[in-house]
């Protein structure tokens, strides 16, 4: 018996079908279902008019959902070989709603996921491939991997175990069934399928190293594209770009996704991800990321006396501001603590309805995990690489550049534990107001300005507005802004601390020339509390020009050297040249080394990631296809930020002070033996109490420096600080009219 599209309406089952569901759990009535059909398969045609119509009902069910389908009647094979029904991992939940999302929303259900290994994304991709051929007519579904033995030994073999596992009644007629290419679900007889063709859809299966075009000459509804990190550039780029991209039918209804982990950065799908992060609501391929501890097998039991060492502990901090689990210990459902610049901490947890979504805290028992695989990496830089490729924490992690930075490997992913969204993007209008869609209601930051900002360049990425009283420094770096990829421009803001500076905002575009940047660069240091403004001036000096001479900006960087010298002459902006440049990238290496400079920009790691240096001429800049303008920028700002503090004994800036309050530690140690209480920033620097010398203490956290900022609590301190400004605080430079330019 085929069960080919049933038709629509309601019918009854007999009352032995009855029963109540269970979301994670196959309902009871289904398996009194099967068992009640199971002696009919030999003989379908004594089946009762109400036995073929809880067959229909049953089919109508799996159709209208895929939960439903899958916890029910796929079959899969676990890690430990044994077969076992469906149910939905963390990542495969967050799959799900993302799908959803896109539908709902009326695009395509299109996403791209950078992944850690074993978190199950292929499987639910192929039990999706699976539901939507099996349960619907005409459906062209697709799965590609890297090489033939992959897609159809390991991927397409899920799709063949859940068709082999459905009950009977549940089966569509295959009229072809070759693993390597292709499962037609259809009449086997020719002759009979004008009056019973059978669903008529089919599964191909493809590899990306075959000459011919993958998923050419049919549209596809349904498509998985593995492992695209492993695909030659040029074939990965025709994939998506070219055979299947034009493929794919351009319907709410059609599930798209591409899956990998990162591996080499300046792959193409490190590009892809990257344009994709960029594009944010106009991504045509929305990205997710999952990290390596949704896997919850990742788990060392600690032994006795075990703590974990300063980079556990700051894995656990990095966790705590990025990821949150809903506190129903019969869900723990992990996710985003931000999502679209919202923050989800306390919240419902939107998977059972019942518990609240609190910040994620990694158990002792993960970070000895990770530990563990650490340090049996070794000191070995590229098996480090592999690990973080393979077990990556961020999307920074994930994607390794070939060869050697000229920032050790510590600083860059020191930086990349640093790094998440910017709380709002947008733009310095003619006035050098920011402007900006808010995250939630797309209305403008500004509540007075009624424009719609959707469309609009966003070139401008905020993280924390201007503080009443806080110091700033800002660092440019020039281009020539023709639009080419070499040709951008970026200011970068940092907020200075007395314990560590916070990168807050950054302006970079490759479509201003260099007069208007200036204009732009002198906008944003006049909003951030008329911050120290320090511009490259070794090549387009315009820039710095402009802002000396057309604005007269009180506040910019004057060279020390020439400062201090017999002349006194003035000379303004940053001149980077081969004696100074060594400089800047030691001191930016010295500030990560020591925690003391937290970066949120994900461009600015990638751009470290991709900054060499030559062997032969020491010099260092970024390699063959890639850019440094952002992370120039950084250094300038913190260089020239510092550049008071340089200390004749060492001949180097120095580093925040340590002679801090207790308040300003991130830990605060207290002795269970005799009371004493010390600050730290890292309780595994902690042996002994420092009064008692007893090994018995414990330490609680008294603040994080890297931490999420609600929108809305920043909004109103926004608001007020913009008060200030209208009534002639810092409006001094915001009121130039653009087209004087």
């Amino acid at each position: 018996m085929s069960a080919a599209l049933p038709p629509e309406g309601t019918v009854s089952f007999p009352a032995v079908l009855k029963g109540n569901s269970n979301k994670w759990r196959r309902d009871p009535r289904v398996t009194e279902m099967i068992e009640y059909l199971r002696p009919y398969q030999d003989a379908p045609e004594k089946l009762k008019s109400q036995e073929i119509n809880a067959i229909v009902e049953e089919i109508r069910r799996c159709r209208e959902s895929f939960e439903y389908a899958a916890r029910n009647y796929f079959w899969i094979t676990n890690k430990n070989g044994e077969d076992t029904l469906f149910s939905l991992w963390d990542s495969q939940q967050l799959i799900l709603e993302s799908l959803r999302d896109r539908k709902r929303r009326g695009l395509p259900q299109k996403l791209l996921i950078l992944k850690s290994r074993q978190l199950g994304c292929s499987t639910v991709l192929e039990a999706l491939i699976a539901w939507r051929t099996i349960f619907f007519i005409n459906q062209n579904a697709i799965i590609v991997s890297h090489s033939p033995e992959h897609a159809g030994q390991v991927l397409f073999q899920i799709v063949l175990h859940i068709l082999d596992w459905l009950p009977w009644w549940l089966k569509p007629m295959q009229s072809s069934r070759k693993t390597e290419n292709v499962l037609v679900f259809s009449n086997k007889d020719p002759s009979a399928r004008q009056d019973n063709p059978g669903n008529e859809s089919r599964i191909y299966v493809q590899a990306a190293n075959q000459k011919t075009g993958v998923g050419q000459g049919v549209r596809i509804s349904a498509a998985h594209i593995s492992e695209l990190g492993d695909y030659q550039f040029h074939k990965a780029r025709e994939i998506v770009e070219g055979d299947l991209g034009h493929a794919l039918v351009e319907s709410p209804e059609t599930i798209a996704v591409i899956e990998s982990t990162g591996k080499v950065a300046g792959s193409y799908f490190h590009k892809l991800w990257r344009r994709q992060i960029e594009l944010g609501d106009q991504a045509d391929w929305e990205p997710r990321f999952f990290p390596w501890f949704f896997d919850r097998s990742h788990f060392i039991p600690p032994v006795s006396g075990w703590r974990p060492e300063r980079e556990e502990e700051e894995i656990r901090d990095l966790v705590l501001a990025r990821w949150v689990e809903c506190d129903n210990e019969q869900c723990g459902q992990m996710r985003e603590s931000v999502y679209r610049g919202l923050s989800l901490i306390g919240s419902e947890c939107p998977v059972c309805k019942k518990g609240q979504l609190r910040p994620k805290e990694l158990a002792d028992g993960q970070l000895r995990w990770w530990e563990w695989r650490r340090k049996n990496a070794g000191q070995d830089e590229e098996s480090l690489k592999e690990l973080l490729q393979e077990q990556a924490l961020t999307p920074e992690d994930a994607f390794q550049p070939r060869g050697t930075s000229a920032f050790p490997m510590e600083c860059i992913t020191a930086a990349a534990k640093f790094v998440r969204p910017p709380l709002v993007e947008g733009f310095l209008d003619k006035s050098g107001v920011f402007h900006g869609p808010h995250p939630r209601t797309s209305s403008c930051i500004q509540n007075w300005c009624k424009t719609d900002h959707t469309y609009d360049q966003r070139n401008l990425q905020v993280w924390e507005f201007p503080q009443s009283g806080a110091k700033y420094a800002v660092g440019v770096d020039v281009g020539a802004g023709l639009g080419g990829p070499n040709d951008y421009s970026a200011a970068v803001v940092f907020k200075i601390g007395s314990v560590a500076d916070y990168h807050v905002a950054t302006l970079r575009t490759n479509s201003v020339t260099p007069q208007d940047f200036g204009a732009l660069a002198v906008f944003l240091a006049s909003w951030y509390n008329n911050a120290l403004l320090a511009i490259e001036a070794v090549k387009l000096d315009s820039c710095l020009v402009v802002a000396s001479e057309k604005y007269q900006y009180p506040n910019l960087y004057e060279n020390i050297a020439v400062r201090q010298g017999p002349s006194g002459a003035r000379r303004y902006g940053w001149y980077t040249t081969p004696k100074t440049k060594p400089n800047i990238v030691v001191n930016f290496v010295r500030w990560l080394k020591a925690r003391a400079l937290e970066v949120y920009s994900s461009n600015l790691v990638e751009e470290m990631k991709s900054f060499v240096r030559d062997p032969d001429s020491e010099r260092a800049g970024a390699s063959k296809g890639n850019h440094d303008d952002e992370l120039m920028a950084a250094m300038i700002c913190l260089w020239t930020a510092h550049e008071d503090d340089w200390n004749d004994s060492t001949g180097i800036i120095r580093l925040p002070r340590e002679d801090r309050e207790e308040g300003e530690f991130n830990f605060l140690v207290r002795c269970q033996n005799c009371g004493q209480e010390w600050g730290t920033d890292r309780p595994s620097d902690t042996d002994r109490c420092l009064k008692c010398d007893s090994s018995n203490w414990m330490a609680k956290k008294t603040y994080s420096i890297s931490h999420y900022v609600d929108l809305e609590l920043e909004t109103e301190v926004y608001d007020e600080y913009m008060s200030d400004v209208s009534s002639g605080g810092n409006n001094e430079f915001l009121g130039e009219d653009w087209e004087e330019l």
